[in-house]
């Protein structure tokens, strides 16, 4: 019996680290095809900074690789070094210098709000701004960035639903596959966990105004005529179209999208690049 727990345990092991090698070959098939689409489509990549996968925070992160490990191999994915150091300042090990250009994205792939208004208002859907704005105005807080989320999230949906046939797939696919915490994803008992009443009738509120947004037969009317127009001879993914996946495109966006002047813009690669405070009063990241 000992000896055949033994075996089976190993073979739950072989099995296991398989699944995981596999997954891990996934993982980078993703990103070397992300990395090709922001390049085929105009962006500059420095050769000093790659993708890493972060099981820990569920995603994908931008790196620096090593200097010295750059220079005998620049295009390894496995010259990269861990994120985090434990003895000192050790920015010198690494080929990024302050202020260097680590990337440039082309506007034609940023997506914000009023790229996905124009996409749609050119006469082919009678009155669609009007339309669009008095949907958002009658369920989302007036002038705010939820709104924005909202419209970059149709954005996301509309390109999901075209499968492997949208231009914007490898970026797709390196995105959160599940929906990202935020106070309107949480269920009753978790919110009262927080303990904090207005922050549980914060994020009520705002699954409420989402859900009413997204299942107002008004949108879904303009969803179908928008869905004709970027689908018209291709099958449509039906599960892109959902209130699940409208929310998690939300919380993607309002984790992800950059504001500037008062605007967001959801950007390719920049999302990845997290930071951490300075200990300085330089006011640069």
């Amino acid at each position: 019996n000992s000896s055949s727990i033994s075996i089976s345990s190993s073979s739950s092991n072989v099995l296991s680290s398989k699944h995981q090698n596999k997954n891990n070959n996934h993982q980078e098939e993703k990103i070397e095809k992300f990395l090709n689409w922001l390049k085929l489509n105009g962006a500059r990549i420095s050769p000093s900074v790659t993708l890493a996968v972060f099981p820990e925070f569920g995603g994908f992160g931008l790196l620096a690789k090593n200097i010295d490990n750059k220079k005998e191999n620049d295009n390894e994915q496995d010259t990269i070094l861990g994120a985090h150091t434990n003895d000192g300042d050790n920015s010198s090990l690494y080929s990024v210098k302050y202020l260097d250009e680590m990337f440039t994205i082309p506007d034609s792939i940023i997506t914000s709000s009023k790229t996905f208004l124009e996409r749609f208002n050119n006469g082919k859907i009678r009155n669609f701004q009007s339309r669009i704005n008095q949907i958002l105005s009658e369920h989302l807080p007036s002038n705010t960035m939820v709104q924005q989320d909202a419209l970059i999230a149709l954005h996301l949906m509309l390109e999901c639903s075209l499968g492997d046939e949208s231009t914007f797939k490898p970026y797709l696919d390196i995105l959160p596959g599940t929906i990202i915490p935020r106070l309107d994803t949480f269920h009753d008992n978790e919110l009262n966990m927080i303990q904090d009443e207005d922050l549980a009738s914060l994020g009520r509120e705002s699954n409420t105004q989402l859900r009413k947004f997204w299942y107002d037969d008004k949108l879904q009317t303009l969803l179908s005529s928008m869905m004709d127009i970027v689908t018209p001879q291709n099958a449509i993914d039906t599960t892109c179209e959902s209130f699940a996946s409208f929310h998690r495109y939300v919380s993607i966006v309002s984790s992800r999208a950059m504001v500037l002047h008062g605007s967001k813009y959801l950007t390719p690669l920049a999302g990845m690049a997290n930071y951490a405070p300075r200990k300085d009063d330089r006011k640069y990241f």
